[in-house]
């Protein structure tokens, strides 16, 4: 669930031409808590990915429908109760993307819910910290 700024400002920046890499406005702010840590080559990778137009198309499609009113989120807080497996969330208390609610809110909706939270993380972070997130991970695998 994003705040409706968010959704806004990421609904229609993916149409606008993109910047050079070297513009603040390519920027990982929301997404590492800790810029220094982004991979270039990852971060090259996800700019290539977006330069498609029909690439950018695609993700504001997915971002105009995402679930933001309370009729929306019930819908699928009911399909969230019928998951019965176990199911991990590694959240970066960081993450300046999603509404920091959303652990908990999830947390209510999925009954096998484990979530693990990671304080100097934000919105990636299995990129940010693998350090962190693969013991996490193998741990959760080897028992769920």
């Amino acid at each position: 669930v994003t705040s409706g700024c968010n959704a806004v400002r990421l609904t229609y920046l993916p149409l606008a031409p993109l910047p050079p890499a070297t513009s603040p406005l390519v920027s990982l702010q929301g997404r590492y808590a800790n810029p220094r840590r982004a991979n270039p080559a990852l971060v090259d990778d996800y700019r290539r990915n977006m330069q498609p137009l029909a690439n950018r198309l695609k993700l504001m499609h997915l971002i105009r429908h995402l679930p933001t009113r309370e009729a929306q989120l019930q819908r699928y807080a009911n399909l969230a109760a019928n998951i019965s497996q176990p199911t991990l969330l590694i959240w970066g208390i960081k993450d300046g993307l999603i509404d920091a609610r959303t652990p908990q809110r999830l947390k209510d909706d999925i009954p096998n819910l484990r979530v693990e939270t990671l304080a100097a993380i934000a919105h990636l972070p299995h990129e940010e910290s693998p350090a962190e997130v693969g013991p996490i991970m193998a741990e959760f695998l080897s028992t769920g």
